[in-house]
């Protein structure tokens, strides 16, 4: 029998694509907001540090997730609807797609404690019967909707697997695609240009979120077993997910609800509860508005970003950076953060919003900062004091080689997304085009020789320490680990300005000291920036 693919069965699969960005991009401020609920006091302790870590793997994950979904429907020939969501702290709203036992999923923006019973409905798999696709695009579970739409792509490929690309009315091989910054390095399939590719994207996604319970008959699918996911979707490069990202969402919410409850209560923010972990904090109403202000310009840019093919790495950091800052705040204060969509946000408003909620400059430049940038393009430190002449450094305050108050880098957070050569804290076994880099180019912060090569954060926070047990790539001598061994667990910001003293041919001792200046508009106190600026490893 000929294998055929109906154009019912074509709008079907657009549907069910489409669905599964609407799922991807809901569980983003349902995800941040419940992984940055851990109180700072809390975050202190390394078990806990290490369950945030773990929840975080799974929303950043999810950012993979949507591109790959947006990836595929735009090789499909439809442009993904990045929907303009609105979801208040204070309203249950429908889960799109989902109705358990049916009945509509209704989930609420709160700590991790109230939602993490929902994140683990939202990831479980469904080992029973697959159901049909249907035109509601409505399931029992996610497995549910990714088993139809898996079935859906199985006759798809049965009809056209053999089909020349050029004679195939349905497949666009890469149209628009998105290899979003680190992604490019950790994960083996981003862009679709092969009808092979279209079927390891789906089952990276499917692997990585519920696991094999939920593979289809099709022989094409294949997933790990027992909660684990295959090795070719798993991270490809050295990284602090990537112990985490083995084990499939599901398998790591149930971990994550596991150990949340042997925690104290005081553990998490909680609403209403308001503490003294941020005394710089601005006005509630100022971080509320600029919550809701950078979620709709994210919102602008995906929608742009992946129409086009090309999501800006600047903007699209900027905003995922300045949540990991303004919701820890919010939560704080006890005020449980909400995302209101406003049309029409701009470049400018998503600017002054991020400074307005960020009186430290600890995720955006102030105008003085970004003179300095453009004055000095090849000279943009990576932390505190490693500033190479007058007028250099954050607010262009340097007067003296290593007196500046704080970096002029790019700020970034994750090993690998450093934008440029000297622009890495280091602090994690650094990779660069997929590869892990050699022992002598591991652990040199602002010392890095390549773009996306950097180790991790900039700028360097105090209790950034060197990765304890790094996982040493097979081949290494002894001889090659010792230097990092001899570093783990010291703090990333002194090596640096050892490295930088040894640049500049003098005893470490010598250097001068950061200078703190009062500005015009911003407060230039440098430790007290890194010091608000949270660690990646402690």
């Amino acid at each position: 029998m000929v294998a055929t693919f109906s154009a019912e069965d074509h709008s079907l699969l657009i549907a069910h694509l489409q669905a599964t960005v609407d799922v991807e991009l809901f569980t983003i401020p349902l995800y941040l907001t419940a992984t940055y609920s851990f109180t700072q006091a809390a975050l202190n302790t390394d078990a806990v540090y290490t369950l945030q870590q773990k929840t975080l793997s799974v929303a950043v994950q999810e950012m993979y997730h949507l591109q790959q979904a947006c990836n595929l429907c735009n090789v499909f020939g439809v442009t993904p609807d990045i929907q303009r969501l609105t979801i208040r702290e204070n309203e249950a709203v429908k889960v799109p797609h989902l109705d358990p036992d049916h009945q509509v999923l209704m989930a609420q923006l709160d700590n991790i404690t109230k939602v993490i019973p929902a994140m683990v409905i939202i990831e479980t798999p469904d080992p029973g019967k697959p159901p049909k696709p249907n035109r509601k695009v409505t399931y029992p579970s996610i497995a549910d909707l990714y088993r139809a739409t898996l079935e859906l792509l199985g006759l798809y490929y049965a009809a056209y697997g053999s089909t020349p690309a050029n004679l195939d009315p349905h497949f666009d091989p890469g149209r628009d695609q998105v290899a979003y910054g680190a992604f490019a390095d950790r994960y083996k399939y981003t862009k679709i240009n092969t009808r092979g590719d279209v079927i390891n994207t789906a089952n990276a996604i499917t692997d990585q979120g519920e696991g094999g319970t939920i593979a289809s008959p099709n022989p094409l699918f294949s997933y790990g077993t027992n909660g684990e996911v295959l090795p070719q979707y798993q991270d490809q490069v050295p990284n602090r997910f990537q112990t985490f990202d083995t084990q499939s969402h599901y398998q790591r919410f149930l971990d994550i609800q596991t150990a949340l409850a042997s925690l104290p209560a005081n553990s998490f923010y909680a609403r209403g509860v308001k503490t003294s972990d941020y005394p710089w904090a601005p006005p509630v109403d100022t971080l509320q508005s600029s919550v809701s202000v950078i979620w709709s310009y994210l919102l602008d840019i995906m929608a742009a970003g992946f129409a086009a093919g090309n999501l800006p790495t600047a903007g699209f950091n900027d905003a995922m950076v300045a949540f990991k800052y303004v919701i820890p705040v919010l939560w704080s204060l006890g005020i449980c953060p909400s995302f209101v969509y406003q049309k029409g946000v701009t470049e400018q408003q998503a600017q002054q919003a991020m400074d307005a909620a960020d009186p430290w400059c600890l995720f955006h430049f102030d105008p003085l900062s970004e003179q300095v940038r453009q004055q000095f393009p090849n000279d943009l430190n990576a932390c505190q004091g490693l500033n190479n002449c007058a007028g250099r450094g954050w607010g262009g305050t340097g007067t003296q080689p290593a007196d500046c108050a704080c970096s002029i880098a790019d700020i970034h957070t994750c090993s690998g997304t450093n934008s440029c050569k000297y622009q890495g804290g280091c602090g994690f076994l650094a990779s660069y085009q997929g590869q892990t880099l050699p022992p002598e180019e591991q652990f040199i912060p602002g010392q890095n020789l390549y773009e996306t090569g950097g180790g991790c954060q900039t700028p360097i926070a105090k209790p950034q320490i060197f990765t304890k047990n790094p996982n040493f790539p097979s081949g290494w001598t002894e001889q090659q680990k010792a230097p990092l061994v001899a570093l783990e667990g010291t703090p990333v910001w002194t090596q640096a300005r050892v490295l930088f003293a040894k640049k500049l041919g003098v005893p470490v001792d010598q250097l001068p000291a950061p200078r703190s200046v009062q500005g015009t508009d911003v407060d230039y106190d440098g430790d007290k920036r890194r010091l608000y600026v949270q660690p990646t490893s402690t």
